[in-house]
């Protein structure tokens, strides 16, 4: 603990060595007075009312001359005025005036004003007033001073004269002399800083009531080490002041007095400090009360802020018991005119270095009451601006008494929704009774704002975690610019011990912007006002070893470090909570925190989680193993992961807690990096039949749950990547070979379910593909609201595929409801292991139902139409079909007319090869024609067709026809596909949307089939089944140029001679063109679906299409020749 008398020493000796002072009295001639006369003021003149005799004699320089006027005696009760004004002065600011004058026959009952009036100019500076004052031998002395440069001085007399027994009054102005400042005689202190009240700085003079004190002239003297000196045996009081002769200083100074106390055996103390202005009015007063001691010695640094200017400062001390008391100097601290701006979420000391923090003793705001035999100490450390040093409090071993410390800020208010509070450490600073009995008291100009005890203090480690060290406090809600803290004993024993007092903090809170859509955010400061809360962070449990380290880190705008937390003990927890205090967060956000741990999926550390969430210190609600969400991903072998939930009420305030059953440490170290909060806000609308890419930033969307399950090596990796909105990033499943073992991801889509037929596919990629008898399983399970409304299974597409190569397909499922969470999982038979099965991103299609054009055959492609491959339909069919395989199964669906799909078929081995095509939106009817378009080669008999070649029909995803044999039909003339391919396909007698093409060898000679699209014809439909909008006869007609349709007014020609009439006798055209030998260039488009914002009667030319098309407000079609009516 620093000494205050060495540290206050320092500086003054640094300060006055910076200015070069080191006399005794540094204004050589300040004390000389200078008579105000003609002969040293050669300017001057004077005016006067006319009841003034002998006016020029006031300023003749002769000291015993005098003007003067008469209050007559009678009438009874006269009261008579007279003014004298000298003009013409040059006096400088800071300078001290006396006015000698003398009066006769004054009484008891009559009353003599003096009002004299300072001018700079014609700006009225100061006014002082004298009522009665004291005469010695009938000669009165009036003192003043002005800070201004003075020009002119006004004096008024006022005489009431009510007594006749002694005759008329006699006023006299004798003269006037000034004291003028020199320029070095009045300091100016660096703002917010101590500057003693000593000889060296200022004109002051020192006085007590005491007659046995002893170098009271050392309390003025320019050596902070020396003191005056004052003792008693039983019971005395002392009254010592200090004077500024000179100078005045401002309402709203602080000033202090620097001493210690020994007390051999006293009973208490109390010291009382006063000031008072130059008319001896008292301005301001304060007690500080010091209770029972005994062989104590104390350094105390007392003061308080004065309400009004003041050249005087007493401090009086009563002492019961024997006592002796040290004085070594007086200072004054002014404040400065403004001072630095708080930052946003920032704890801020406010102390002496940065802002006017001073103790203030006013109203016993500062000290201790009741029966005690505690003590505060060293309290000038908490405004001192040295962080690392402290005030101390204590309270001992009593009931109902109570200690405190106030800072006051001279110069500025905070805005109410401010923190305020101390930071202070003690070993028992979490003991509940210590909290109990703590208040925290806000305050405003002197008028008690609010307080705050241990059911809303906010406790914050945010300082030295593990020290003990923290800031107590709570979030206002009235503006304030001063504190308190006060500690008060209920219990009787000494529950508190020993309080350091570092400093006042002030937080303001600014609340952090909006956490930005599906974007997982970091509440951390000074972003947010995010803070530890102490009093729901620790541990907790009887066989308890369990820490919580570094708390601070999970709030700081690092969010590469850590909190630590590691549970050691049965039935033992441990927590970390984070408060945002005025911030509120609304509910239906994500909450969670970022930790990591190596046995992060294990079920026990699972089952002993639980997040809560707060509002204002009361729990709201919670959330355990059953219901959190867990985003985790591998980085470095250690699992990192969002563990949360999503809420459904406000909150300001997350709590992350752990703990054991029955085992003593089954988490091991845990890290958490941050508090995390997600607001999920719906993404941008699906663009009609286009596969988009889903990831956790664009869609309310998120991982909600990953296991693996059955007797296993293995699990789930870097599931997070599935969502991250990289292709080329993936989860990993990676399951060894053991009994039968499933690993499922489920994602979760918050807000609105995706609507029925949205189409759900992930890509998957299967590496070092293994030689397996038994199929491993993949499916697609969605649920909406936890109830399964739809599934899809298939795992033929890995037939075929050679060994130790990878394979990577698209699996997609078609939904017939509504859903909001979708389950990927994959199941591995006994003894098989496919090494790393990579889960790439999650994709969807909102299916949308364009108008088709019935009357011709169309070739179906995702150009045309919302057609997908369905891979849980396509691949070999057959464990035995060894080499069976089905190659570049997209090609079937491309606009590309020469690309294909190819069919690999061993000769004469059974099984079968096939590749189905689904089309989302559309169901086509009863006598729909339906068929493939496959290559024409000459081994390819008729009944080789017969025997191998099937087409099947589904209705979401129901099987409804299987043609082969006689009932193949050759579609080739009816489908005009031309030379070199054929078309096998049938007259559908029931309606579909999914149709596959199959080929089944036993015998055949034929091995490799190449298909090039699937065609469709329902211009003559036998059953109004099926859901198709068509748009038959799209046509075109020349244009209306009837005599009465409107003329056209625009016309382009490149003819030298146009008719006189051109181009206004076309009727109905906006804009005509004329030429002979050129053509009109109109907007070529790769694909006209590529335009986003089409309008009605748009026209482009579609390159893939080769055709001119028009847009009709629906879609695209291309414009044909003619029509029928």
């Amino acid at each position: 603990m620093k000494n205050i008398l060495q540290k206050i020493f320092l500086f003054f000796t640094v300060f006055l060595f910076s200015w070069g002072y080191g006399q005794n009295n540094i204004c050589p001639n300040y004390y000389n007075n200078k008579q105000v006369n003609i002969t040293n003021y050669t300017n001057i003149t004077f005016t006067n009312s006319s009841n003034i005799s002998n006016p020029q004699l006031f300023i003749n320089g002769n000291s015993n001359d005098y003007a003067n006027f008469t209050a007559p005696a009678s009438p009874l009760g006269t009261t008579t005025n007279a003014t004298y004004t000298i003009n013409n002065l040059n006096i400088p600011s800071n300078s001290k005036y006396n006015i000698r004058v003398s009066e006769t026959n004054r009484t008891a009952l009559d009353e003599t004003k003096y009002t004299i009036t300072l001018f700079n100019g014609t700006t009225q500076r100061e006014t002082y007033i004298f009522d009665n004052p004291d005469l010695q031998n009938n000669i009165a002395v009036l003192s003043f001073h002005s800070a201004y440069p003075i020009t002119s001085i006004r004096i008024n007399v006022s005489a009431f004269n009510i007594t006749t027994t002694l005759g008329n009054s006699d006023i006299r102005l004798h003269n006037l002399f000034i004291n003028e400042a020199c320029t070095q005689q009045i300091i100016e202190s660096n703002c917010n800083q101590p500057i003693s009240l000593t000889k060296n700085h200022y004109d002051v003079s020192v006085s007590s009531t005491s007659s046995i004190a002893t170098n009271l002239n050392n309390i003025i003297d320019d050596d902070n080490t020396n003191y005056a000196s004052w003792g008693i045996l039983l019971a005395g009081s002392s009254t010592f002041e200090i004077k500024a002769n000179q100078t005045s200083f401002p309402a709203g100074t602080y000033v202090g007095f620097v001493l210690t106390d020994y007390a051999a055996a006293s009973i208490g103390t109390s010291y009382t400090i006063e000031t008072y202005n130059s008319n001896n009015i008292l301005v301001s007063s304060a007690t500080l009360d010091v209770p029972l001691q005994a062989l104590l010695t104390q350094n105390r640094n007392i003061g308080i802020v004065s309400n009004g200017e003041f050249n005087r400062v007493l401090i009086k001390i009563n002492a019961l018991g024997a006592a002796t008391f040290s004085l070594y100097n007086a200072y004054i601290i002014k404040p400065c005119a403004t001072s630095p701006e708080l930052e946003c979420n920032i704890n801020t000391p406010i102390t002496q270095s940065n802002y006017a923090a001073v103790i203030n003793y006013a109203d016993g705001r500062t000290g201790t009451s009741g029966l005690t035999l505690g003590n505060i100490t060293n309290l000038n450390n908490i405004v001192n601006g040295d962080h690392t040093d402290f005030g101390t409090m204590s309270l001992g071993a009593s009931v109902g008494a109570s200690a405190q410390v106030s800072v006051k800020d001279l110069q500025r208010n905070y805005e109410a929704g401010s923190f305020a509070g101390f930071e202070i450490s003690n070993s028992n600073l979490l003991n509940v009774n210590l909290l109990n009995g703590t208040t925290i008291i806000t305050y405003l100009d002197g008028v008690m704002q609010e307080e705050s005890t241990s059911g809303s203090l906010l406790v914050n480690l945010s300082i030295l975690g593990g020290t003990g060290r923290a800031e107590v406090g709570f979030t206002t809600t009235k503006p304030f610019d001063e504190v308190q803290y006060k500690q008060t004993n209920l219990v009787g024993v000494d529950i508190f011990g020993s309080t350091q007092i570092y400093n006042m903090v002030v937080r303001k809170s600014c609340n952090g912007p909006e956490p930005a859509c599906n974007i997982e955010t970091p509440i951390t400061s000074p972003t947010y006002p995010a803070t530890i809360q102490a009093v729901r962070t620790g541990t907790s449990g009887a066989l308890n070893l369990s820490s919580v380290t570094n708390a601070a880190n999970v709030v700081n705008s690092d969010t590469s470090d850590f909190a630590t937390m590691s549970i050691t003990g049965l039935l033992a927890s441990a927590s970390l909570s984070v408060s945002t205090g005025n911030q509120q967060f609304a509910g239906g956000n994500f909450v969670g925190f970022d930790v990591a741990n190596t046995n992060l999926l294990d079920v026990d550390l699972l089952g002993g989680t639980v997040i809560k969430t707060y509002m204002n210190g009361v729990l709201v609600e919670q959330s355990n193993s059953n219901t959190l969400l867990l985003d985790v991903n591998i980085l470095s072998g250690s699992p990192r992961a969002v563990v949360g939930f999503i809420t459904t009420l406000p909150f300001n305030e997350v709590q992350y807690e752990m703990s054991t059953l029955l085992s003593a440490n089954p988490f091991g170290e845990t890290r958490i990096y941050n508090m995390i909060i997600k607001k999920f806000c719906e993404g941008d609308e699906l663009p009609c039949n286009v596969s988009t890419l889903i990831s956790k930033t664009s869609q309310p969307i998120t991982i909600k749950d990953t296991n693996v399950t059955g007797v296993s090596l293995g699990g789930i990796n870097n599931v997070n990547n599935i969502l991250d909105g990289d292709e080329n990033t993936y989860a990993e499943i990676n399951i060894t070979a053991s009994v039968l073992s499933t690993a499922t991801i489920s994602l979760e889509k918050l807000l609105t379910p995706y609507p029925a037929n949205t189409y759900v596919s992930f890509d998957v990629e299967i590496n070092n593909l293994a030689q397996i008898s038994v199929l491993p399983k993949f499916s697609i399970v969605l649920l909406n609201n936890g109830v399964e409304v739809g599934r899809t299974s298939g795992g033929n597409f890995l037939l075929g595929v050679t060994v130790g190569t990878s394979v990577r397909k698209t699996l997609g499922y078609l939904a017939p409801a509504a859903f909001n969470e979708i389950k990927f999982i994959y199941e591995q038979p006994i003894g098989v292991s496919l090494g790393n099965v990579k889960l790439f991103d999650l994709k969807l299609i909102k299916a949308c139902q364009n108008p088709i054009d019935c009357s011709d055959s169309d070739v179906i492609n995702t150009l045309e139409r919302p057609v997908v491959i369905n891979e849980f339909r396509t691949g070999p069919e057959g464990i035995g079909c060894v080499g069976c395989s089905v190659q570049n199964a997209e090609n079937l669906i491309s606009p590309n007319t020469t690309d294909y799909t190819t069919l690999n078929m061993a000769v004469g081995i059974g099984g079968s090869a096939g590749v189905s095509v689904l089309d989302l939106t559309n169901i086509y009817p009863k006598g729909t024609y339906v068929g493939f378009t496959i290559e024409d080669v000459p081994y390819l008999l008729q009944a080789d067709v017969f025997e191998g070649f099937f087409v099947r029909t589904y209705l979401n995803g129901v099987e409804q026809e299987v043609v082969n044999d006689a009932d193949i039909l050759d579609l080739s003339i009816i489908f005009s596909i031309g030379t070199g391919t054929k078309n096998y396909g049938f007259r559908a007698k029931r309606p579909f949307n999914e149709v596959k093409f199959e080929v089944f060898s036993l015998v055949s000679t034929f091995n490799t089939i190449k298909v090039y699209n699937l065609r469709i014809d329902a211009s003559s439909p036998t059953a109004n089944d099926g859901n198709i909008n068509c748009i038959n006869g799209v046509c075109v007609k020349p244009g209306s140029t009837v005599n009465g349709g409107d003329p056209t007014k625009i016309g382009i020609s490149n003819s030298e001679n146009t008719r006189s009439t051109w181009p206004d006798d076309i009727k109905n055209g906006f804009l005509a063109l004329d030429s002979k030998s050129k053509g009109m260039i109109i907007s070529r488009v790769t694909n006209s679906n590529l335009i986003t914002e089409p309008k009605l009667g748009m026209l482009v030319y579609d390159i893939s299409s080769k055709c001119v098309k028009l847009y009709n407000g629906v879609s695209w079609n291309c414009i044909k020749q003619s029509c029928n009516d």
